[in-house]
């Protein structure tokens, strides 16, 4: 057996057709290198095999194997604009301007807007927040909700997740004099909206990003403008008489909404989630403690735990029920409070599940009805489906049918959903 598994492109443990009816196969095309990296760092050679098959170079393989968030954090201002975007914060903190933080209605926002909350907190500085309703509302920020965030007296906005192709509301904010700076990792158009600052790795006009840092999530990128936002403060002398925050003990909320929006695991994302599955190990976050209660983890936690347990309740809220509930349960101190959340949380999840598996039946019934499995790209519509659950329904239907995939829903005479494609 050992001989077969050694060779190239062979059918691996004998699986011919899996139960997706995939034939296993080594992905490494040079066994020679997989034998290298064994023999020179000292690793057993399946996991020299997996590192040789990830393209991983040699001076990043003890990165990989052992990620150390010293070695792998830039100085943040490396990014474009985050310089600017601490400065103005800065700036508010010590004028005791109004800040508002506006996140959007997943997990990764959730994470980023309850990070920058605790952030805040610990200088005892309370900040509002806006999470808007994915029906009514959509993604990112919208000319409503800027006029209540201006209603309530806020001179300083913050969006997380969202805002990099927001130019109406930007430019409104602008009008009301609101500074609004955009945390963000979404891809961004060639013309960027009119804001203060824009802090995004894959921005198209930031040509000294580091391209480690544009597979970050949108926490990530927050994470990096905290640590460049306590390093302004204390250049200020902003902590000869406040505390200084040790941000390491948030990266529990960084490692959440890293997993979660499904990033890859590696060079910066690595340590993150490392670190992040550390510092959850000593239960500091209520909400994510409460959670893990809920969904029956009580073992150490895991990536898995994460986005397969966790993850999926705090999304809940936004995509059936309140949309600030992940938020709440992730930057309250309240125990009663995350308990109340996290039991409305998993109730809303169950109702996710009902209303996914029933769109999914429709959809597949359509799909194969109206033979639409011979399209290059599979679109499929329907009056009543929820826009919450589309991009759960188009990935399970790429699984299942091995292409892109469309899926539309009509609201108010347009059609609204999402879309995905194959690996």
């Amino acid at each position: 057996m050992k001989a077969n598994l050694l060779q190239n492109n062979q059918i691996v443990l004998g699986v011919n057709k899996s139960v997706n009816g995939n034939t296993w196969k080594f992905r490494l095309d040079d066994e020679r290198l997989a034998l290298s990296l064994s023999q020179r760092l000292g690793i057993p050679e399946v996991i020299s095999r997996i590192i040789a098959s990830r393209d991983i170079p040699m001076n990043e393989v003890e990165d990989f194997l052992r990620p150390k968030i010293r070695n792998l954090l830039p100085d943040p201002n490396i990014l474009k604009d985050m310089k600017k975007a601490t400065v103005r914060t800065a700036d508010a903190i010590i004028n005791n301007e109004r800040v508002a933080v506006l996140g959007d209605y997943d997990v990764d926002g959730a994470t980023s807007s309850a990070l920058l909350v605790r952030f805040f907190r610990s200088i005892s500085i309370d900040i509002n927040t806006y999470i808007p309703d994915r029906v009514k509302e959509g993604y990112g920020p919208s000319l409503d909700s800027i006029d209540k965030l201006n209603q309530i007296g806020s001179n300083l906005l913050i969006t997380v997740d969202c805002g990099t192709t927001s130019f109406e509301p930007i430019e409104k904010a602008r009008q009301l004099g609101i500074d609004l700076i955009v945390l963000d990792h979404h891809k961004s158009d060639v013309n960027l909206p009119a804001a203060y600052a824009i802090v995004n790795p894959n921005r198209i006009d930031d040509e000294h990003s580091n391209q480690n840092l544009k597979t970050l999530a949108a926490v990530g990128v927050t994470f990096l403008f905290i640590v460049a936002l306590n390093r302004e403060l204390e250049e200020r002398g902003y902590f000869i008489s406040n505390k200084k925050p040790d941000v390491r003990k948030w990266l529990d909320l960084v490692a959440l909404g890293t997993i979660c929006d499904l990033v890859p695991l590696k060079n910066l994302n690595r340590a993150l989630v490392l670190g992040g599955l550390k510092i959850m190990k000593k239960k500091m976050n209520i909400g994510i403690s409460t959670l893990m209660q809920i969904g029956n983890i009580y073992e150490q936690v895991n990536c898995y735990h994460l986005g397969y347990i966790i993850g999926p309740r705090v999304n809940a809220g936004g995509r059936v029920g309140r949309s600030e509930f992940g938020l709440k349960i992730l930057e309250t101190e309240n125990e009663n409070l995350a308990k109340e959340i996290a039991i409305k949380l998993e109730n809303y999840n169950i109702e996710r599940k009902e209303i996914e598996n029933n769109v999914l039946r429709d959809a597949i019934d359509i799909i194969e009805y109206k033979n639409y499995i011979m399209d290059e790209i599979i679109i499929v519509h329907n009056e009543n489906w929820h826009l919450g659950v589309l991009g759960i329904v188009a990935s399970r239907l790429v699984a299942k049918y091995k292409k892109p995939v469309i899926v539309l829903s009509e609201v108010s005479g347009l059609l609204k959903g999402s879309g995905r494609s194959i690996s």
